[in-house]
């Protein structure tokens, strides 16, 4: 249990006493916005409020007076908000547990989690917003594996199907020098694409430019995504669910649930959640994407996993409920479905945005944003915001070599952390056995106490899916850091104060190096 736990464990406890019948909520403590308002804070007095039927800041008064905790040496109310101080005591023994896997935690206890991501089609390269799903799907993976779960990462490729079929008619317009067909795919990519094929193939029937186009797509998509170093445990293909008539064997588990109307099959979704019903069979008797999509889901929940999350593009917010609904059709739990939608993402330079047009095959691609600003700095801005806020990305920012670049100022943190390391120990000095008693300072009881939150932090973005609460954790730990070593010296003619000071230095060292992992940013010892 770490500090934070405690506190909120002594504060239900203080909450017990008022014997409320209605059930109460989780108290959830937050690191304070400001030094002047504690190191934790809580809002529950208005919850509290509400049930006993009393102002905001008289409830927080009743319960600081009844909360009684070891690891409190301060607790005041403002504004209906309890305050809370930490004793230095108690975050000496936390630093204390500080080691190379500070923040692993074991609540997944191995239950097994499936996370699909990315799934571009394979009809030309990643732009910018796929690079986000693929960071944020990654970087998910990351967190979940750290805190006890066993997570296999997979990517859907639609394979089937019109827009399959327009890709290739549009690669043999390119290869014949005929006119790109009418909804067919524009970007100069595929002309380079067209340059590949070696052999006579103007006689070639269209499945043969369509396997062509997308199997070449979709290996430079892989090699992308390897670059971003997103690697994935299987990629599951549309085409197999047709070859193994997992398509059919579906649309026959839900016959009872279905109905023929205007020639086409439909599904009785609007029985569930839909808005509506939707169509599995077009009247031509070609299956749409929804069925190919359910059989996907279908074949997954029979791998056994005890949760499945899948991310996608918010322009795909009308398709939950669909396939939710479905799945109930078939007897599946929704809820073992986690759907997590992202948002947009505008790149700018400054203060100038950069229009794109998918339309006309104009984009930016995801591999141009990593080449002119570089891997860590894509994934950091791509991660620095909560899926469902629109994402500003400003690349000009991005490659700044100062403390206003987030991603360089946490990484510059852990360089700077080693760079004191190497130097202690070319002076022998060592961090071992310390007198954290000595590290007194106020600089040095708000980096203690940001660092013991590290793991209520992974744990919080394990349970929520929000790798975000990661990287912003790390801005503000870097914040902290860089404001105590501008300040204060860590090696001095104080040996027994060196020693504690470094080990709280190779405790930032740790803790940085950690979140940066769970984003996939590398930790340089050198900058």
């Amino acid at each position: 249990m770490t500090i934070k736990e405690e506190i909120e464990k002594d504060i239900k406890k203080a909450v017990e006493t008022f014997n409320i019948k209605e059930k109460i909520p989780e108290i959830r403590l937050a690191p304070s916005s400001k030094e002047e308002y504690g190191d934790l804070t809580t809002n529950f007095s208005f919850i509290l409020a509400g049930s006993l039927k009393i102002k905001p800041e008289k409830a927080a008064n009743l319960l600081l007076e009844k909360i009684e905790s070891l690891n409190i040496s301060k607790k005041e109310v403002i504004g209906g908000f309890l305050n809370i101080w930490i004793k230095d005591s108690a975050l000496y023994k936390e630093i204390d547990k500080i080691n190379e896997d500070f923040g692993r935690l074991s609540i997944g206890e191995g239950k097994r989690v499936l996370i699909e991501f990315v799934s571009a089609n394979p009809t030309g390269p990643l732009h910018i917003g796929h690079g986000r799903g693929a960071a944020y799907g990654d970087a998910i993976a990351r967190i979940l594996e750290f805190s006890g779960f066993s997570v296999s990462r997979e990517y859907y490729v639609n394979n089937v199907g019109t827009q399959i079929e327009l890709l290739g008619e549009s690669l043999r317009a390119r290869y014949l020098d005929l006119p790109i067909p009418e909804n067919g795919y524009k970007g100069d990519y595929l002309m380079e694409i067209a340059k590949e094929i070696k052999e006579d193939a103007k006689d070639k029937p269209l499945e043969y430019f369509k396997e062509f186009a997308y199997s070449n797509i979709l290996s430079g998509i892989q090699n992308e995504l390897s670059d971003f170093g997103v690697e994935f445990n299987r990629f599951e293909y549309e085409s197999n669910l047709y070859d193994s008539k997992k398509v059919d064997n579906l649309l026959s588990l839900l016959k009872e649930n279905s109905y023929v109307k205007d020639g086409a099959l439909w599904l009785k979704t609007s029985s569930i959640s839909d808005c509506k019903d939707r169509v599995l069979v077009r009247g031509n008797e070609r299956p749409t994407y929804f069925a190919s999509d359910l059989a996907y889901h279908k074949e997954k929940f029979e791998r056994g996993y005890n949760l499945l999350i899948d991310l996608w593009g918010t322009d795909h917010h009308g398709y939950v409920e669909r396939i939710k609904s479905g799945l109930s059709l078939m007897e599946y739990n929704p809820d073992m479905l986690k759907i997590i939608l992202y948002q947009l993402v505008t790149l700018k330079r400054g203060k100038e945005i950069i229009s794109m047009s998918t339309r006309a095959g104009e984009f930016i691609t995801l591999k141009s944003v990593i080449d002119e600003v570089g891997r860590d700095a894509t994934r950091f801005f791509l991660l620095t915001k909560k899926s469902d806020t629109h994402l500003e990305f400003d690349l000009d920012l991005a490659k700044k070599e100062s403390a206003e670049n987030p991603v360089y100022y946490i990484q510059y943190l852990h360089a700077r952390t080693c760079s004191i390391l190497r130097e202690a120990e070319k002076k022998n000095i060592r961090k071992e056995n310390p007198d954290y008693s000595l590290l007194t300072l106020k600089e040095e009881h708000r980096l203690m106490t940001h660092l013991c939150l590290f793991p209520d932090e992974v744990k919080a973005s394990a349970i929520f899916l929000e790798p975000h609460r990661i990287a912003n954790y790390l801005i503000a730990l870097a914040s902290i850091f860089h404001n105590y070593y501008h300040h204060y010296r860590i090696i001095s003619d104080n040996t027994e104060l060196t020693k504690a000071r470094l080990f709280l230095i190779n405790c930032s060292r740790i803790v940085a190096k950690n979140g940066l992992y769970l984003l996939g940013i590398s930790a340089p010892s050198v900058m």
